[in-house]
């Protein structure tokens, strides 16, 4: 009974997979195809471990997966019928001379933003995780993790801006320009930016920072070369993200000899990709409401304290009712709308996911086609993946969409200022 239990859940999704790919939806409307894959990755495969496990397995665990993939059929049958309404072909690029001549001063204030950050880090906490790092002297660096990042008062919100957003911004935005600008001074701007890229995604010590660079290329390979791209292409990208995590594995286990770490990998590639947040959705169903009463919105975001309430950090309540200890166990964002709201909640979450894909895809179809937007595209693409593994008012946060509005004005700016000198050039 549990392999047929399974095997439905694992194959119901597949026939709207096919439908994707057949209408070429995967590049045209990748939003959507993303968190479509997220779930299925991070929630559905690895559920052979809940429906195995006695204590964990529940009809509505089982059901609200199968209803979540009902919701993306029913998602996908609105988004077909709209025809190409939601199409997004970012060939050609268009990008003026202006849009050249600022990147130099657009690229300064940036890293201005990221450095201020690494300043103020270090002068509330010292230097971040990466610089702990001995190969001579094992440190438990997860230990080190939970005190230089899980543990700060005031969160790492604004140094994770710093830290990452605003590299991988960078990383996208230059490298869409060296892909489409023949110039040996862009690319130059390229790798003189590139090793600043990878400083700031180290400092933390986490894993998916450098798998994330990765794909970001794989994306902005893919809108701007949709037919050379293919499964021999996709697999070189896929072997270097695991690579990257495999390396940071390594250095976590400095203690164990190399043999036992690849002895180890197969169980923690399934545990933490495709077990561990399905694992905390059925957590979720089990604690509320039997073991804990509903949170009633209290897990969620509270900017600026403007709602009488302190927000519970779900991640940590997890942790502590699982393990015992201090640690983050993120629950995916339908698993944290059930825990606040039950199973209104729950839906109500499907719905919030499916209109933020659509007004995503919206504003994406109708911004300019230039480097600078399909950078952003391309760094909100992985955010997609966050509705399958976190809350889902962080999956676009507040925070970064007034980053990303503060940085497209500032552009703009510039290259108003640099396109009336480059006309009062031209007329003198």
């Amino acid at each position: 009974m549990n392999i047929l239990l399974y095997t439905i859940l694992v194959l119901f999704p597949l026939p709207l997979f096919v439908l994707i790919f057949r209408h070429r939806y995967h590049l045209n409307c990748m939003l959507p195809f993303v968190a479509l894959t997220g779930i299925y990755i991070f929630n559905i495969l690895g559920s052979w471990s809940v429906i195995n496990d006695e204590y964990l397995y529940t009809d509505f665990y089982y059901y609200s997966l199968l209803a979540i993939i009902v919701a993306f059929y029913i998602f996908y049958i609105v988004v077909f019928s709209l025809d190409r309404k939601l199409y997004i072909d970012w060939t050609p690029l268009n990008h003026t001379p202006a849009d050249r001549q600022i990147i130099v001063p657009f690229l300064v204030l940036l890293w201005g933003f990221s450095f201020f950050m690494f300043f103020l880090y270090y002068s509330r906490h010292g230097l971040p995780a990466v610089f702990d790092l001995n190969f001579s002297e094992h440190v438990k660096f997860y230990d080190v993790r939970a005190e230089k990042s899980t543990d700060l008062p005031e969160g790492m919100h604004w140094y994770s801006l710093g830290f990452n957003t605003i590299p991988a911004f960078i990383f996208c935005f230059t490298y869409t320009l060296k892909r489409t600008v023949s110039s040996p001074r862009v690319k130059t701007i390229f790798y003189l930016n590139l090793p600043l890229v990878l400083f700031f995604s180290a400092l933390t010590m986490h894993k998916t920072p450098f798998a994330y660079l990765v794909l970001y290329a794989l994306l902005i390979n893919m809108f701007l070369s949709p037919k050379s791209f293919n499964v021999k292409k996709l697999l070189g990208y896929t072997a270097v993200m695991i690579g990257s995590i495999i390396v940071f594995v390594r250095i976590y286990l400095l203690d164990r000899g190399l043999n036992d770490v690849f002895l180890y990998l197969p169980e923690y590639f399934f545990n933490r990709v495709f077990a561990c947040y399905t694992r905390a959705h059925a957590y979720m169903i089990i604690i509320f409401p039997n073991q804990h009463d509903f949170f009633n919105g209290i897990t969620f975001n509270n900017p600026g304290g403007i709602f009488p309430f302190e927000p519970v950090n779900l991640s940590q309540f997890l942790g502590y009712w699982v393990e015992g200890r201090l640690s983050n166990y993120p629950p995916p964002s339908f698993s944290q709308a059930y825990a606040n709201f039950g199973t209104t909640g729950f839906a109500l979450s499907l719905l919030i996911m499916f209109v933020q894909i659509t007004i995503g895809q919206i504003i994406f179809k109708k911004c300019p086609k230039n480097p600078l937007f399909l950078a952003l595209y391309s760094l909100v693409i992985p955010m997609m993946l966050g509705y399958s593994m976190q809350s889902i008012d962080t999956v676009i946060g507040i925070i970064f969409v007034i980053v990303m509005m503060i940085i497209l004005s500032i552009y703009y700016v510039f290259r108003d200022m640099f396109s009336t000198i480059f006309i009062v050039k031209r007329s003198t």
